[in-house]
């Protein structure tokens, strides 16, 4: 495999600097909490990988768990002759959440032989923030 996927954020936003950085808004470090079901979110995803090769194309594939009509699926071409960490983020996915469950999120290789493995899971579900007393 060309690349490996070694890290997977949620946040509300991701933005990429003029510089190249990239600005995670609103990173979800626990479960996304909505208050009431149902309810709309909105998330961008960030993953970090590893690459080597050239012209690596990859897939990226989210669903939610209202279910696979609500998935997403995203394409990306890194290009020249690549050995680097490297990073992609997805423009921002919103949906209405109709119960509680997983986003999933799902990568590949686009060559047409690899299914898709799981890297990334983050629980939805309705609470609020738990404070420590």
């Amino acid at each position: 495999m060309s690349a490996k996927v070694t890290a997977v954020v949620v946040a509300d936003d991701v933005r990429r600097e003029v510089s190249g950085k990239d600005i995670l808004i609103g990173v979800f470090g626990g479960d996304v909490l909505v208050p009431v079901l149902p309810s709309p979110v909105q998330v961008a995803l960030w993953i970090q990988m590893d690459v080597k090769g050239k012209d690596v194309a990859i897939e990226i594939e989210m669903t939610m768990p209202n279910g696979a009509d609500e998935g997403v699926k995203m394409s990306f071409v890194m290009q020249g002759d690549l050995d680097q960490s490297a990073s992609v983020t997805s423009p921002l996915i919103g949906t209405v959440v109709t119960s509680e469950g997983h986003i999933i999120v799902r990568f590949r290789e686009n060559d047409g032989k690899d299914t898709f493995t799981e890297v990334a899971r983050k629980r939805i579900r309705v609470g609020g923030p738990r404070l420590a007393s």
